[in-house]
């Protein structure tokens, strides 16, 4: 079974608020009482672009993999970003439950990518990143766009 954008909510309350979902829904300013929708086993509501946004940005959450489930949970670094396009490792972002970001080299995903057009495996990888930053690149575009909206509706 895939894993719903749900099921990666309840991932961030179990790694990040201790699986206190009361924590969680006032850390991004939702009533206790709404966790139920989006959590609970009957109710399996989808969040809202508002709250995905205040989830990506009270945690520090990939906005990609939160809405997809690829990638790392956790915002990479400038410098581990500049890595992993540059093409001078592999890092893998995991958090614990003390919301701290403890970075460890991942294995290579080579053995894993199929083939691309170059035969050279390291630039496969690299336009592979590339990639995958300009769809985030997008997505965060876009966030910004509707936190704009928000801010000029906010001002009337």
């Amino acid at each position: 079974m895939e894993e719903s954008i749900n099921d990666r909510i309840q991932s961030i309350v179990d790694r990040l608020c201790d699986s206190n979902k009361a924590a969680f829904a006032k850390a991004i300013a939702l009533p206790s009482t709404a966790m139920s929708s989006y959590l609970g086993s009957k109710r399996r509501s989808k969040p809202n672009v508002d709250m995905v946004i205040s989830i990506v940005r009270r945690f520090n959450i990939d906005p990609w993999w939160l809405l997809t489930g690829e990638g790392s949970m956790m915002l990479a670094s400038d410098t581990e970003r500049n890595q992993i396009v540059s093409g001078t490792g592999n890092i893998a972002v995991a958090a614990s439950s003390s919301s701290h970001v403890h970075v460890t080299p991942s294995p290579s995903p080579l053995g894993t990518m199929s083939p691309m057009t170059s035969t050279n495996p390291l630039q496969a990888q690299v336009q592979s990143l590339q990639a995958r930053l300009a769809d985030k690149e997008e997505i965060i575009m876009l966030l910004r766009e509707k936190l704009a909206r928000q801010d000029r509706a906010s001002e009337y």
